[in-house]
């Protein structure tokens, strides 16, 4: 039991942390997703303000709250709906009423929804390759009650690797989702001819908020991505907190800095203190400049800017 238990454990930390698929918007205009777009397609109102709205069917929240409300799990299909709402109406003109919004934002969210739904296909196809992997590798050596094999489960990066790149349908639902961008990323110029070398490549985590309803159904009311994404100068990845945006109507209750803490605690227990991944404890994100929301929630997390890019954006990180 103990042996399956520690290949469960390595199982996981690497099912959880497989892929860099991430997803930026620039202006009105929806980007795509995987790692996959560059810092420049990232919302202008990072934060949810004033501006953005959930979803007409969500319910009016009580004004009585606190963060126990909330709950921060693993994005689900279901939940793709109200996060590219959220998304394209942070990233859309100020103006709901007016049909040229209306066109626009129906655009964005489309695409949204779109490359979303890519994204979520791939990162569950790769955690099913892995599991399998699990179940077979388990099975054949239980069968010969080599205790001392199962103890040695092969998860190595290099392994790892092999076995996502062995998997034809998740190579094609992975290109599928990098096909959706010309943006810089870490797949640029990626011959998909060769079994990739280092695992980090693959790095990645979508999180969703939510809260019940007086129905206790479920309401999304948050959403983040850790993707591995390129430094502003370089092509040195690191993990960046992208996508951070929250409903509205439950602003000021403490979402937004709840999903960095999860975001954070995951790179931290998951990426950097494994031996499957080379994370420098470092972690990045970027924000427009004019939005102070954010940098100030950023700031106040411990985060400080390292660089400016040309079109505004700024790098920020800290170490963990």
């Amino acid at each position: 039991m103990r042996a399956t238990s520690a290949i469960t454990s390595r199982i996981y930390s690497v099912v959880t942390a497989l892929m860099t698929i991430q997803l930026h918007l620039q202006h009105w205009h929806a980007a795509e997703a995987i790692v996959i777009d560059s810092p420049s397609l990232i919302p202008q109102q990072t934060i949810a303000s004033p501006q953005t709205h959930c979803s007409p069917t969500a319910i009016s929240p009580s004004r009585k709250w606190s963060t126990n409300q909330f709950r921060v799990r693993k994005t689900k299909s279901d939940d793709i709906h109200a996060i590219s709402t959220m998304l394209a109406m942070a990233s859309t003109s100020t103006e709901p009423n007016h049909w040229k919004y209306r066109i626009q934002y129906l655009a964005v969210k489309s695409s949204l929804e779109k490359q979303l739904h890519n994204r979520w296909n791939a990162i569950e196809e790769a955690q099913r390759t892995m599991l399998r992997f699990q179940s077979e590798y388990s099975t054949a050596f239980a069968s010969t009650n080599n205790k001392e094999k199962m103890e040695e489960c092969p998860l190595d990066a290099t392994t790892t690797c092999h076995v996502l790149w062995s998997n034809d349908n998740f190579r094609s639902k992975l290109k599928s989702a990098v096909a959706s961008t010309s943006e810089r990323n870490a797949w640029n110029d990626y011959n998909f001819d060769y079994t990739p070398v280092d695992v980090s490549i693959f790095n990645h985590a979508m999180m969703t908020v939510v809260t019940r309803d007086k129905h206790q159904q479920e309401i999304v009311v948050g959403f983040c991505e850790v993707a591995w994404l390129p430094r502003p100068s370089c092509w040195e990845c690191m993990p960046c907190i992208v996508n951070l945006v929250t409903c509205p109507l439950y602003r000021k209750r403490g979402i937004a800095s709840k999903l960095m803490d999860v975001a954070m605690r995951y790179v931290r227990t998951q990426w950097c203190d494994t031996d499957l991944c080379y994370c420098d404890r470092e972690i990045g994100l970027y924000v427009h400049a004019e939005n102070e929301e954010a940098l100030y929630l950023y700031r106040r997390k411990g985060f400080s800017v390292k660089e400016e890019e040309e079109d505004g954006l700024l790098h920020m990180s800290m170490r963990l």
